[in-house]
């Protein structure tokens, strides 16, 4: 297992260990996966997760933001900074 996939495994782990501490009733991690890293619910809303450890683009966060939003899930995007901080942006869909 190369050292990259740990961490972000890891960093994973250490996001879904935070979602449960906030009060989610579901948090599934989806490992290698090609869409979302983590899927949670709060009992309310479907929360689709992306995690990112290292670098990332504005693109391709874009991208699983507009995903999440195309099936009213509400779109979480967790990322450590220069500080080395968890750090978190969520984005919700228009309520209609």
């Amino acid at each position: 297992m190369n050292s990259k996939y740990a961490q972000g495994r890891n960093f994973e782990y250490k996001v879904a260990n935070l979602l449960k501490k906030e009060g989610f009733l579901f948090v599934s991690r989806f490992p290698g996966s090609k869409h979302f890293d983590i899927v949670a619910w709060d009992g309310k809303y479907l929360f689709l997760i992306e995690c990112k450890k290292g670098n990332y683009s504005e693109k391709e966060i874009n991208k699983k933001k507009d995903e999440a939003l195309s099936v009213n899930a509400i779109f979480r995007f967790y990322y450590i900074d220069e500080f080395g901080k968890v750090c978190m942006r969520e984005v919700r869909g228009e309520t209609k």
